[in-house]
């Protein structure tokens, strides 16, 4: 998880940061520091103002560097992105990472006199500032004067969970605490497929197992959401298939995919799957079919014929035909969004 911070002059982000520590998200990365390091690549030198940068570089654009440059640095020794982003001021910034799962805002708010009061204590403004003076400074660093990249009032309505900070510290850390708590839930749940995400990445996994060159296609079978059978493209049991030959009989004999499908000694991953659960006495009528791939005519054949009433798949097959078999046997084709290969594993 992912929970990048942003929110008004002297709000509190930086308590909000360290409480989040405390709770394991011990990486952290400032997305100010990575702006001013990028800049400096394209020849724009840290020292120049807001505005000057901002009239140098397209906001979209830089955004996009530096969000993939904050998840890359927050990549554990697993793979996993667990941090804290600090320095959020653009509302491109912030679209650019809500593209991630696992990526989650908080906002940190404060009344100005709050705020100012702090300002004062921690000797961020100089002793004869006043309430006045602060206000117009908390007006360039949110970006409402200036013409400067930043538009923190537009970044803080795309929050998940809005902290308004104007008590004490032990305030401030049930605010976090539930905060926290929150959106630890929440990041569990979007992590959690769909029924079609979880049976879709089963045929991935089953398509792994595949011995053929040219495609690694995997099937499962699926009625009341229990799997009953999986199956994948390979020669029939007990013959040499292509890995252990070394070479793909249709590749030598120059023939295009989904074409003289009689010289190829592949049993499809839908033909297996269906063999499988006739082998063993298991009933596939009225059941579900989540292919990786759409099904050959030769394999359209044999679902109509075995009953399967719905066909799930992302990816496309070259054989086409299946389309109106399907259409006037009454079986539902769905066509899905290729789910993701990463096993969102939580040790």
């Amino acid at each position: 998880m992912i929970i990048g911070l942003t929110g008004s002059l002297c709000a509190g982000k930086g308590t909000v940061a360290e409480f989040l520590k405390g709770k394991g998200l011990e990486r952290s990365v400032s997305l100010s520091d990575i702006m001013d390091q990028e800049l400096q690549i394209l020849g724009i030198q840290a020292s120049e103002s807001l505005f000057q940068k901002s009239r140098r570089v397209k906001p979209r654009h830089l955004a996009m560097i530096e969000a993939d440059l904050a998840v890359s640095e927050l990549r554990d020794e697993h793979g996993y992105h667990i941090g804290i982003i600090s320095g959020l001021t653009n509302v491109h910034q912030v679209t650019e990472l809500k593209k991630l799962t696992s990526f989650y805002l908080i906002g940190v708010t404060s009344p100005p006199e709050v705020r100012f009061f702090r300002a004062q204590k921690a000797q961020k403004i100089g002793p004869d500032a006043s309430l006045d003076n602060f206000r117009e400074i908390d007006a360039v660093y949110s970006g409402q004067i200036g013409g400067s990249l930043r538009n923190i009032s537009d970044c803080l309505p795309l929050s998940d969970v809005l902290i308004e900070n104007h008590g004490t510290l032990e305030d401030l850390h049930g605010k976090c605490e539930k905060a926290y708590d929150y959106l630890r839930k929440k990041s569990i749940s979007d992590m959690r497929p769909g029924w079609d995400d979880y049976f879709l990445k089963v045929a991935l996994l089953v398509a792994e197992r595949a011995t053929c060159f040219r495609h690694a296609i995997g099937a499962v079978i699926v009625k009341d959401k229990r799997i009953l059978t999986t199956g994948y493209n390979g020669a029939p049991s007990g013959v040499e298939d292509c890995l252990e030959k070394g070479f793909c009989v249709k590749d030598k004999l120059g023939l295009p995919s989904a074409l003289a499908q009689e010289r190829c000694q592949a049993v499809h991953a839908e033909q297996n799957a269906l063999i499988q659960a006739s082998s063993h006495g298991v009933g596939v009528a009225g059941a579900t079919m989540y292919c990786t791939h759409t099904p050959c005519y030769v394999c359209a054949k044999s679902i109509v014929n075995a009953q399967i009433k719905k066909v799930v798949t992302f990816s496309e097959y070259p054989d086409g035909e299946f389309g109106p078999l399907f259409k006037e046997a009454g079986v539902e084709f769905v066509k899905h969004t290729k789910p993701s290969e990463r096993i969102q594993y939580r040790p």
